[in-house]
């Protein structure tokens, strides 16, 4: 099974990656409680485009459970996450190309659950997810608070463009132009490498996918609730909720049969 994630993907949506990926993992229940989102980062009138997103990034890193909706190529993702939990799990009940239906992370331990029968993999059975393998290692460095901020805010450019509706309230939308080089180290750092001694990744390879621009929408409140990089759109709500886990017994789960 590959479940190597497009680099595009986790450049352009570094944030919550976890959420967004094709699949992720955890065990047990309901990982969090309901609870207020933290308290807003306060910035003075003259903060700056770049230090107002930053600040945006960092509540909604600590505001505990969040749900997020994510739509790329017509194909819908629903995601929970926990950033104070370390944890993430995603449904990809939807996507019919997908062998995995669900992706649960708790710390760093990935498991995953397939909608049908793939490489010796049974449908419907809970598997985990080698360390080193390239989803697993993405995953956890999504977690990883301060290159999560330098994937949005390492920029040659970014401005405010605005105020707009996103589901009903009022959102200022942030214009991010990526600054090339930097988007590539920090992918580096979330590649397993054994795939770039290999050649099977290259710094050529990652310039070609990163988006000319990214788009962010923040609150009145001071959270993100939006992100479009061009090919994929993720919304953020029901921030608070707790979080509504598969359970299973981690006894019975075995490492993903080799492909």
């Amino acid at each position: 099974m590959s479940t190597h994630l497009p680099v595009r993907r986790l450049l352009a949506t570094a944030l919550l990656s976890a959420a967004v990926a094709t699949a992720v993992t955890g065990c047990g229940g309901d990982a969090s409680s309901t609870a207020a989102p933290a308290p807003v980062v306060e910035l003075s009138a003259s903060a700056t485009p770049a230090e107002r997103l930053e600040a945006a990034v960092v509540n909604t890193l600590a505001a505990g459970p969040i749900r997020v909706s994510s739509v790329a190529n017509g194909i819908s993702t629903e995601n929970q996450l926990d950033y104070s939990k370390r944890v993430t799990y995603s449904s990809m009940e939807n996507d019919s190309s997908s062998p995995v239906s669900s992706v649960l992370m708790r710390d760093n331990v990935v498991y995953v659950r397939f909608a049908k029968d793939t490489n010796g993999a049974k449908a419907g059975t809970w598997y985990r997810a080698p360390a080193d393998e390239g989803m697993t290692r993405m995953l956890a460095k999504s977690f990883d608070i301060d290159w999560v901020k330098k994937v949005i805010v390492s920029s040659t450019d970014i401005v405010e463009n605005g105020a707009e509706d996103v589901n009903g309230s009022q959102a200022t939308h942030f214009v991010v132009t990526p600054d090339r080089d930097v988007m590539v180290d920090l992918a580096l750092q979330a590649i397993p490498d054994a795939l770039v001694s290999s050649g099977t990744v290259t710094r050529e390879a990652l310039a070609s996918q990163v988006p000319a621009e990214l788009h962010y929408w923040v609150s009145d409140a001071g959270y993100l609730v939006k992100e479009d990089d061009g090919s994929q759109v993720k919304t953020y709500f029901g921030f608070g909720e707790p979080l509504d886990l598969p359970e299973f017994d981690e006894s019975t789960v075995e490492m993903v049969p080799a492909s």
